[in-house]
């Protein structure tokens, strides 16, 4: 069992950061198993071929994920070396096509044409005609399904519509930053409250969130990763131990940096205090802190209001200016923010992003410690549903249509 420990932590290395949250959760009960396993070694067979049982069933949960970490590189491969490859010699405009061609040639999209119905199974007879008669409200239709039961979806696995298959990669740094901004902004609610602060004030500082947002980031954390031998497990628990700390620190210290600026250092904050404030720390990173559900439920309602708005400001009726929008491509896996968005200035030419307006909106939300990045991850977020439906909008019409059919008057 201890080779396997080794191997699932050698592949959480390699996962995006969506991907290894599954594989590391893997590991820490695997680890737990093996020490019941030492604790039992004087036992029989029954705890023997338990041992066994688990480590075949870990061995082909291990081969699965690897092999989505394959698809995973051969999609960044895709998105960074040959869609850059081929925009600069023209062909641009059939990337998408081909890429759907291949991976779906023999499929009727069985998962789209169910999820679309499950956004209209609720809608009269006369909001299925109005669909069925404006792309632009079937993009509205689709830009909030997306949003709502894909991006922030988190009550059980959700199967990912085929014309949405190259856009995994946009999903999950999407959600990695939508994650990073509520664990931050919860954080610093916290560190408002023990000082005695008006959080919704604080929170919408974006400068005084500055470190806390680095410290999350995990600048350090990375660089000790970067030195440190993948295989070894408990360094690799070392440095876990570490950037949590160094988070905690980070808090106390915003938290002590607001105390001071009402009351002069005096008195200093209890240390009492201070142990909660960790203690509360360690339940946002752990993803159980209540304050983030509030935060993620605000954050959902900006990027879905900024969807909203993206599609009803570029509303273009002219065939001119619809037809350019064949050479998009509806944003294709990658592992960062900025190089997906940097490849789609270079084709989109639709009106830009209302880039303030937004940053303003989760500023006003009290995600300001990560307006940026969410600004950046919102355009993200509206560009794709946006441009599968200029690229598919025949399969939304025609799953529109079966719910049409199925409705009676």
């Amino acid at each position: 069992l201890r080779w396997v420990i080794e191997a699932g932590t050698a592949l959480s290395m390699l996962e995006s950061p969506a991907e290894s949250e599954t594989t590391k959760s893997w590991i820490r009960f695997a680890e737990q198993n093996q020490e019941d396993d030492q604790n039992h070694h004087s036992q029989q067979s029954p705890i023997k071929k338990d041992r066994l049982s688990f480590m075949i069933c870990s061995l082909f949960y291990l081969m699965d994920k690897a092999e989505r970490t394959q698809k995973e590189k051969d999609a960044f491969y895709f998105r960074n070396v040959i869609v850059p490859s081929l925009f600069r010699n023209g062909e641009g405009f059939r990337i998408e096509q081909r890429a759907m061609k291949d991976h779906f040639q023999d499929s009727d999209f069985p998962v789209t044409r169910e999820w679309v119905r499950s956004l209209t199974h609720t809608m009269t007879k006369s909001e299925l005609e109005s669909l069925l008669s404006s792309p632009h409200e079937r993009k509205l239709v689709i830009a909030r399904g997306w949003i709502d039961t894909i991006l922030f979806w988190t009550q059980r696995e959700v199967k990912i519509p085929e014309f949405f298959y190259l856009d995994v990669g946009t999903l999950h740094a999407i959600q990695n930053v939508a994650k990073l901004a509520a664990a931050g902004s919860a954080l610093g609610w916290h560190a408002a409250n023990l000082a005695k602060r008006n959080p919704d004030i604080l929170l919408r500082n974006e400068s005084s969130g500055a470190a806390l947002a680095q410290a999350l980031r995990g600048a350090n954390h990375q660089e000790i990763l970067r030195v440190t031998p993948h295989h070894s497990q408990s360094s690799v628990r070392t440095t876990q131990r570490a950037y949590e700390e160094h988070v905690e620190d980070t808090v106390i210290e915003l938290a002590r940096e607001w105390w001071n600026e009402t009351t002069n250092s005096s008195p200093p904050l209890a240390n009492d205090d201070l142990a909660i404030l960790r203690g509360q720390t360690k339940q946002v990173l752990l993803g159980t802190d209540p304050v983030l559900q509030l935060l993620t439920d605000r954050m959902q309602r900006v990027f879905s209001e900024l969807a909203t708005e993206t599609i009803v400001r570029r509303r273009q009726p002219s065939a001119a200016n619809i037809a350019p929008v064949q050479r998009m491509q509806s944003g294709t896996r990658t592992a960062t923010l900025s190089s997906i968005s940097s490849l789609s200035s270079q084709v989109n030419p639709k009106p830009p992003f209302a880039t303030e307006q937004a940053r303003q909106k989760f500023v006003a939300s009290g995600l300001a410690f990560f307006a940026a990045d969410l600004t950046e991850a919102a355009e993200l977020a509206a560009r794709v549903p946006e441009l599968a439906c200029d690229l598919y909008d025949a399969i939304i019409l025609d799953a529109i249509r079966e719910e049409d059919y199925q409705t009676v008057d």
